[in-house]
């Protein structure tokens, strides 16, 4: 993930891959609305040299009769990963544009717009800052868009004041589960992982809440799925779960992951990206059916996991079993404990397990609530 190229000239007309994710007409088309007026304001402030010397080329009265109430975000810097086929500059930026104007707090101004305003004025040459307070904005946002596996992580760092130099920054993320025939389409997590950074750079965890319901989204919590131990009770007799452990472990942990993917408040760590990160670290011991290690869970945390869920199955008879699942705070040293749920199983079938998962996995993180 260290390849990232900057670029200042993304500003591509929405990707079929994002049209396909089917956002409401007046949400989709609203950013363009927005640049159509950006550009008759530009003519305007054009027509008039001396307007053009004295005041930047879109003023705040100007500015404050397009959007009222709102800042003007420039669309600086978009970083992405060049060996990346998954994603890119121009998504990155119609993604940004989106997550900005349904929220409450700016207008975008695209970079085409941006550098064909600038060019018609010979300020070709201008830092982004003397670009910025040429062009009226409040704010200038820099993002940088990487993925590793199915994870997509975001970073927007937004610098407004006078000389543009108090910075906010925020991250979000989002994971890709969204393919057509065999092509992944990332528009959606691209679009959420910024939605909440912004939330994380404004400090405002509603700042969806009233956008229409596919927009809906609020921060989430970095979450990993760790082992599910197996832990027999001498004198039973032994379940076929238990003769199969490492296979009925494994479709565990994946029902935890599938389960815990519906709570809004949860980014859920797949399996394959879980072992993906541990690879990459040169770690290549994991096991589903033993908790995470010390070694494992510094290799999370160096990716910003901030909370694991593991459990254990223990015998309590000859035909019970209890699964117990526990979410953690991901602290390499001393993992502690938040809360935990329990579940009985009555027959020896990872059907039944499967089941057992679900639910104590829509227990633990209150999904139903």
């Amino acid at each position: 993930m260290n390849r990232t190229v900057e670029t200042e000239h993304a500003g591509n007309p929405l990707s079929p891959a994002l049209q396909n994710y089917r956002p409401p007409v007046r949400s989709v088309l609203r950013p363009y609305y927005q640049t159509v007026i950006w550009a008759l304001c530009g003519l305007v402030v054009l027509c008039s040299t001396a307007f053009a010397h004295e005041y930047p080329l879109v003023s705040s009265a100007l500015r404050a009769s397009v959007v009222a109430d709102r800042s003007t975000l420039l669309i600086g810097k978009v970083s992405v990963d060049t060996a990346d086929t998954v994603i890119n500059a121009a998504q990155v930026e119609t993604a940004l544009m989106i997550a900005a104007d349904n929220g409450t707090a700016y207008v975008t101004m695209p970079s085409f717009v941006r550098d064909s305003l600038l060019r018609k004025q010979g300020l070709g040459q201008l830092t982004l800052a003397d670009a910025a307070k040429a062009l009226g904005a409040d704010a200038i946002a820099f993002v940088t868009t990487l993925r590793i596996g199915n994870l997509v992580r975001s970073e927007l760092v937004i610098s407004a004041g006078l000389k543009y130099d108090i910075s906010r920054r925020g991250i979000g993320y989002d994971v890709l589960r969204n393919r057509s025939d065999s092509t992944i389409v990332s528009d959606p997590a691209v679009l959420a992982s910024l939605q909440r950074a912004l939330c994380n750079v404004l400090g405002d965890t509603a700042l969806y809440s009233n956008a229409d319901s596919v927009l809906r989204v609020r921060p989430t919590v970095l979450t990993a799925v760790g082992g599910i131990a197996f832990v027999p009770k001498e004198g039973l007799p032994v379940w076929s779960l238990y003769k199969e452990k490492i296979i009925a472990a494994y479709d565990a942990v994946q029902n935890v992951v599938h389960t815990a993917m519906n709570d809004p408040r949860t980014t859920m760590l797949d399996v394959e990206t879980r072992d993906l990160i541990y690879s990459r670290a040169g770690y290549y011991l994991v096991e589903n059916d033993d908790p995470a290690s010390s070694i494992e869970l510094r290799i999370l945390k160096a990716y910003d996991v901030e909370r694991i869920i593991q459990g254990r199955i223990t015998q309590k008879s000859a035909s019970m079993l209890e699964l117990e699942l526990q979410l953690f705070d991901v602290t390499p040293e001393r993992p502690t404990m938040i809360t935990s749920a329990r579940v009985n199983i009555a027959e020896d079938t990872k059907e039944a397990l499967a089941k057992a998962v679900i639910a104590a996995t829509e227990q633990l993180l209150h999904i139903s609530e």
